[in-house]
């Protein structure tokens, strides 16, 4: 960080201060300059400007964020559920067998992974379906523990439904602030 006086006593003019910090994208030099220097060096709406640049560059890094972390935690959440299909190979069964049973096991896996292509342009649809799949996980588990009076069976649905519900909330998320830009615009 570079500390310069005003009043020219490292012999730079104050406006040569200013342009070297504003080159390195800094507003350091606007900071330390009294205000006679400032308006008389820099025009208002050159300082607006920098400030809206920074404003939209900080925006644009938490966007890339929101578009992220659903598509990544959606991937990982489909591999964990993938994992439950190899359990087919225990079985000692015929080649064709385990092969149907694979797939059998990967129906939802599949399906996931159709919506996650779809959500991968549309969020709002991926928002709404894994949201709808981690309710529906639920529910079908509810009912199941219900039936059979086996209470434990409640908090099978964690490791499915919550991450299905998170993940479904931030393509939501990203879906509004998608749709919030484009009005603004």
């Amino acid at each position: 960080m570079k500390w310069y006086s005003c009043t020219g006593s490292l012999g730079m003019d104050p406006q040569e201060i200013l342009r070297r910090e504003l080159e390195e994208n800094s507003l350091l030099g606007v900071l330390l300059v009294s205000k006679e220097h400032l308006y008389s060096q820099i025009p208002l709406k050159e300082m607006k400007k920098r400030a809206q640049a920074k404003k939209l560059e900080d925006k644009v890094k938490v966007n890339k964020w929101i578009y992220w972390i659903p598509r990544i935690l959606s991937i990982l959440f489909i591999l964990f559920l993938a994992l439950f299909s190899l359990d087919v190979f225990e079985s000692a069964s015929w080649f064709w067998q385990i092969v149907l049973a694979l797939l059998m096991h990967n129906i939802p896996t599949i399906i996931l992974v159709i919506i996650l292509i779809i959500s991968w342009k549309y969020e709002i649809v991926g928002g709404i379906i894994f949201i709808l799949a981690g309710l529906a996980y639920f529910v079908r588990t509810f009912i199941v523990a219900l039936m059979n009076k086996e209470f434990f069976m409640l908090f099978w649905f964690a490791p499915i439904s919550v991450p299905a519900f998170l993940i479904g909330v931030l393509f939501l998320i990203g879906w509004y602030k998608k749709r919030k830009n484009k009005i603004k615009k």
